[in-house]
């Protein structure tokens, strides 16, 4: 029953070089979506005093979205 239920069940990002019970009729493995690096200001952790206070991150939400220095909220 085990081995069965193994040889359903195979994993869409693995390498066909890799596993060798995959039926052959599996489809493809698929690569998975390769992500853009976080840039300086998305992955700066500042200290305290320089996030926003309440004033500030409400203001900074009322602005159009055009007008947004950044698409995130540090």
């Amino acid at each position: 029953m085990i081995r069965e239920e193994e040889e359903r069940i195979w994993d869409i990002w693995e390498d066909d070089t890799i596993v060798p019970w995959k039926p052959k009729d599996a489809p493809k493995a698929i690569t998975a979506p390769k992500r853009d690096l976080p840039m300086h200001g998305e992955s700066y952790n500042p200290p305290e005093e320089f996030l926003f206070d309440e004033n500030e991150k409400k203001q900074f939400e009322e602005m159009d979205d055009s007008e947004k220095p950044y698409n995130f909220l540090p």
